[in-house]
Formats: structure tokens, C-alpha cells, sequence
């Protein structure tokens, strides 16, 4: 059953006033939320998907007026929408609460399934704060983080035992969503670290610029034991990039808040994953986003991972 679904991820809405502006690896354009969001909708009616999947951080900051920006938006796409929260989906309860509501989730675990388009969707929650005392908490807390009890972020114990259940009984195409990735290369040909702050390498690994997701290399193993998974795709990182490793694709889908605005468009053929990446019609905004002296255009990915041929048995 061919499909054809756009995957976003780090639109990160932000509700009027928003005048705070923001970096990472160029500016974050938190004031211009309602420009990029008309701006998503007219590509999305132009490629016209069935479905289109958000990679988390639909919200700039967790707040009743965020999360409502960001399903005025998402429900304006013209066709059906799933998504898994991010990190900044999680500072306060309204976030979370816009997934129980959106998706009919319980409200205890915010890990589910789809089956569209002929395949799978597993969207796997890896946005819990884990504590040094081995605790994880689905809600941030700055006190805890404050006075560094807090290690990272991954997924709850009882979402990985949901997903190994899961996926012993499945026997189709699969595809796990994630907001941080789970699968990326060892090194990456940096230019500056995020905020233009200056590599110590060529090449640099990515625990230079980011934590590591809690539990990561225990998900890998699972999905390297399940011949049913066939990609996973998630953001956070902020960049276009993809690998596959033991025959599963990773793509990571850059941010829709900052340079260079753009979306996946996968064609799935039944035996193949065909990727392109498409770019809002905002130049304006890349102009305003891309810090030129920061040199961070690589954020683009080169052409091997912005259009993508994936084919499997």
C-alpha cells in the first residue's frame, strides 16, 4: 500500500508577543512562528501527503498559548497528523496534555502506535528526565536540574517494555519516531559548536554539543534484533542528516525554526523509502536565521542525505 508522508520536527511555536529571540546553530526565529507556520501550510497543501509526522518540540515554550498555536497550525494542514512530544513539549503539564488530547492517550505512558499508510508507527516517548537517583519524571524540573541532579533524557523503563512487546508481535513495515535520534555518526565536519562557539577538532564527535539520549545503545539493540523496523526518524539536533546502520535508515530532520526550514517528503513504495527534502518558501527568514560568521550551512546536510533512496526486503 504506497503512501506518501512529510515528516517535520522542532517547529518549536511560540504565541504572540514573542520578541525573544533565541540561537543554536543560527538564530532561532521565535518571533516569526506565525509567518513559518503559514508558510508550512502552503507546502504541505502543495505536496499534499496523507499524513505528516512531527519529531517533537512543537513548541517553543511549554505554555497553554504555545501548545494552541501549535494545533491551530497542525490542524490546518489538510490531512491527518501524529507527532512525539520533545523536550521543550515537556516544562510544564500543557504540553503533555495537548498529546493526551490530540492522540486519546492515557495520560500514564505518552508512547503509542499507528497503522497508516501500510505501515507501522511506533512513537516512542524519550523526552523522561532521569535523575541520579535513577528516577525519570515526564515533566522537567528546574530545581532538579539546578542543583544537578539531573543526568539526561530518555525513555521510561515501561516504554521500552511496551516497545519490545510491540514488536515481537508485529509483522509488518515498521517505523519508529523519536524526538532525539537514535543512531548517528561518529563525527561530524563542524564548522563552530551551537551559539558560534569555536570546535577544538576537524571533526568533531557529538558529545561536543549534545547529551547523549539515556538508554540509547539498550533501544539500538532492540531494534537491531527486529528485522520488522525498517527506519526511525527523529530531530532535536537541529540538522539534516541520515545513516543506516545494520539495514535500518536514521534520518534526522532539521528545525523548522531556524535555518534552513525544511521538511522530509517520504514516498513509500511498499520495498523502498524514497526521501526529498523541501524547503518552506521563507527566504527572508534564512536570511534572518543563518549567521554567516558562524559558517553553520552544513546543517543543510550534503546531497546524500537530503534525497535518500532506502530499499529493503
Amino acid at each position: 500500500m504506497p503512501c506518501r508522508f512529510i515528516v517535520i520536527s522542532d517547529t518549536h511555536f511560540v504565541a504572540p508577543p514573542a520578541d525573544r529571540e533565541g540561537t543554536w546553530w543560527n538564530r532561532t526565529t521565535h518571533r516569526y512562528s506565525q509567518k513559518m507556520g503559514e508558510a508550512l501550510v502552503e507546502l504541505v497543501s502543495s505536496l499534499a501527503p496523507d499524513f505528516v509526522i512531527h519529531c517533537g518540540d512543537l513548541t517553543g515554550w511549554d505554555s497553554k498559548a504555545n501548545c494552541e498555536l501549535s494545533i491551530e497550525f497542525m490542524d490546518k494542514l489538510g490531512c491527518p497528523w501524529y507527532g512525539t512530544p520533545g523536550n521543550h513539549d515537556t516544562q510544564h503539564p500543557h504540553g503533555r496534555e495537548l498529546f493526551n488530547e490530540t492522540f486519546g492517550l492515557n495520560g500514564r505512558t505518552w508512547s503509542y502506535l499507528r497503522d497508516v499508510g501500510g505501515l507501522r508507527f511506533f512513537f516512542l516517548d524519550v523526552v523522561h528526565w532521569h535523575a541520579d537517583s535513577g528516577e525519570s519524571f515526564p515533566f522537567y524540573d528546574m530545581e532538579q536540574d539546578n542543583s544537578g541532579r539531573i543526568v539526561g533524557m530518555g525513555y521510561a523503563e515501561c516504554d521500552l517494555v511496551w516497545l519490545e512487546r510491540e514488536l515481537e508481535q508485529t509483522n509488518r513495515p515498521s517505523v519508529i519516531v523519536t524526538h532525539a535520534p537514535i543512531c548517528f555518526r561518529d563525527t561530524y565536519p563542524l564548522k563552530t559548536l551551537p551559539y558560534g562557539k569555536p570546535v577544538m577538532r576537524k571533526m568533531t564527535p557529538p558529545s561536543e554539543f549534545i547529551n547523549d539520549m539515556i538508554g540509547r545503545k539498550k533501544l539500538s539493540e532492540l531494534i537491531r534484533g527486529n528485522s520488522s523496523v525498517k527506519a526511525c526518524f527523529a530531530g532535536h539536533w537541529h540538522i539534516n542528516d541520515a545513516v543506516v546502520s545494520d539495514g535500518v535508515l536514521y534520518v534526522m530532520t532539521g528545525a523548522l525554526r531556524e535555518f534552513p526550514y525544511e521538511v522530509r517528503l517520504v514516498e513509500y513504495t511498499g520495498s523502498s523509502l524514497c526521501i526529498s527534502t523541501h524547503s518552506l518558501n521563507v527566504p527572508e527568514l534564512r536570511e534572518i536565521s543563518f549567521v554567516k560568521e558562524w559558517n553553520n550551512e552544513w546543517v543543510k546536510g550534503e546531497q546524500d542525505v537530503r534525497n535518500i533512496i532506502f530499499t529493503f526486503l
